[in-house]
């Protein structure tokens, strides 16, 4: 039976090891997964934030230069724009175009939700609008002593460097998630390694009790965790187990040393003749092969016979 469970063991494709090494794994990629995907989308909107308040402070720098200039002049100043990825408009106060419809290679059909944009803003409103692919539109009015005399739609959008700089964060993100995932699963197949050590030790141990071995101490029962108590469990059991098998074996000498010192031959013989315990004085009574001597047969039987009950029992004569 222990070669067979040993057998067994050996043939297991998977262990607790195994097990133990995917789930840690497995709980390490998820949260390495949901961290990058915070990181990233934190990272993103940090960077659009950031590219919203320079769009706003663009536009509003070039509303207050206009006002300060008559309407014939915003084409010149925002012909001055240097910023890479910015286009403006200007508009009067009936909301008529005052420079080019195109601006810096954006035409202004192109930008969307424009008009509404300039609506509000000639009403005294501060429009931004954050739309897709980092593109933000803004509007604000020009004042001039204190009315509004038109407003100024700016539109900014990532540069190329700016984006080239968030895909190679984004890459490097990516990369660092996956250091993190193999030094989890590392950690993970180490950490589960060192656990399922400490059970293999005990289950050895425990096979060693099942075999009579009770003098070995067994190992790992140092500790503080499950694993230590069960380990303790075990080496009191085993401690039990050695005093009671003490016990009998002492009983056991003390019972041989009797029977020894009988004078009279004491056997235990099963009814096929075998016998199975025999004292010093009863070995002229057995022959070679261990069982008794044909001469004792018939009184082994006449004594099996005497000792059954009356009704199991055959007649004297064929005793």
């Amino acid at each position: 039976m222990a070669r067979s469970e040993e057998r067994s063991v050996r043939r297991r494709p998977f262990g607790v090891r195994l097990y133990l090494a995917v789930a840690f794994a497995a709980v390490a990629m998820v949260t390495a997964g949901l961290v990058y995907l915070l990181v990233s989308d934190t990272g993103e909107e940090a960077a659009d934030a950031r590219l919203t308040e320079l769009a706003v402070g663009r536009t509003v720098t070039l509303a207050d230069q206009i006002a300060t200039r008559p309407d014939k002049q915003a084409t010149a100043t925002l012909a001055g724009i240097t910023e890479e990825g910015y286009s403006a408009w200007a508009f009067d106060s009936n909301g008529r175009l005052l420079t080019p419809a195109s601006s810096h290679s954006v035409d202004l059909l192109d930008v969307s939700g424009a008009r509404a944009s300039v609506q509000a803003s000639l009403i005294g409103s501060r429009s931004i609008d954050k739309q897709a692919d980092g593109v933000t539109v803004v509007a604000v009015p020009i004042f001039r002593n204190g009315e509004i005399t038109g407003a100024l739609l700016g539109r900014s959008e990532r540069s190329p460097q700016i984006q080239q700089a968030i895909d190679a964060l984004r890459g490097d993100r990516l990369t660092a998630l996956l250091i993190a995932v193999l030094v989890a699963v590392m950690v993970s197949y180490l950490v589960a390694s060192a656990i399922t050590s400490r059970v293999k030790r005990l289950a050895e141990s425990a096979a060693r009790l099942t075999e009579g071995d009770l003098d070995e101490p067994l190992q790992g029962t140092g500790g503080r965790d499950e694993i230590t108590d069960l380990g303790r469990a075990l080496e009191t059991m085993r401690g039990a187990l050695r005093q009671t098998f003490t016990a009998l074996r002492e009983e056991r000498d003390r019972l041989s040393a009797i029977f020894e010192a009988i004078p009279e031959a004491v056997m235990v013989v099963q009814r096929d003749g075998e016998v199975r315990f025999a004292n010093a004085a009863a070995q002229a009574l057995i022959d070679a092969h261990g069982r008794a001597i044909p001469a004792l047969i018939p009184w082994l039987r006449r004594a099996a016979c005497t000792r059954s009950t009356r009704a199991s029992c055959p007649p004297r004569a064929q005793c």
